[in-house]
């Protein structure tokens, strides 16, 4: 599971990560898994999207961008590996204002503000629950700004056969499951900061949060 919040870069990783040959998703599938048989059928349901005709082994990704959402810790410590996705709040508020008024309801700074820091609390606690060889924290700028060396630590946590590359091939949810802007669609890393005007006063919660997931 990619377990990020809003506007981390979670659809841009997850895209990343399905352009390898053994890991397939389906975008951001707001899936709830509340039991060991929520991931037998998504593996099922990936598996018939993607015509996984043969018995060959695959590893299945989804996207997770709230608490909600999250599998709990029980399941995650059974089953899964985590890649721990966060973005700076400098740079996340602008952008989900972006978002929420391009193609939702806008959001205010309070709400923005509360979002961040209840996402990056629960994922914070979460990541304390686990062991470190089952997670991978990655900071969205850095996968940005150092694709090479950030894709390498990944493969090497995953433990690929063949090292992630920077492109990738879209698919039929590509901008419907996840990120709905055009940069999605290109198979590239674009890098983009946002237009909007709106400068956020970040509090010092959100700041520490973010810091305490860099170290």
């Amino acid at each position: 599971f990619i377990l990020g919040h809003m506007r981390s870069r979670s659809s841009l990783l997850a895209h990343i990560l399905m352009n390898h040959s053994s890991i397939y998703g389906l975008g951001e599938s707001n899936k709830t898994y509340s039991h060991r048989l929520d991931f037998i059928k998504m593996r099922v349901k990936t598996r018939l999207y993607h015509k996984i005709l043969n018995p060959v082994p695959f590893t299945f990704l989804d996207q997770i961008n709230h608490n909600k959402k999250t599998p709990r810790v029980d399941l995650i410590k059974q089953y899964c590996k985590v890649i721990f996705l966060v973005r700076d709040p400098l740079k996340t508020y602008p952008s989900i204002k972006l978002l929420t008024k391009n193609y939702f309801e806008e959001w205010s700074h309070d709400q923005i503000d509360k979002y961040y820091i209840d996402r990056l609390t629960y994922l914070l606690d979460l990541r304390n629950q686990l062991q470190k060889n089952q997670y991978q924290v990655i900071d969205s700028n850095v996968l940005v700004e150092n694709t090479e060396q950030t894709l390498q630590k990944l493969s090497d946590f995953l433990k690929l056969n063949a090292p992630l590359q920077p492109n990738y091939a879209t698919y039929r949810f590509t901008g419907f499951h996840g990120d709905p802007s055009k940069n999605i669609s290109s198979g590239i890393i674009v890098k983009t900061d946002s237009s909007e005007d709106y400068q956020p006063q970040i509090s010092k919660a959100a700041n520490l949060l973010y810091q305490q997931f860099k170290t």
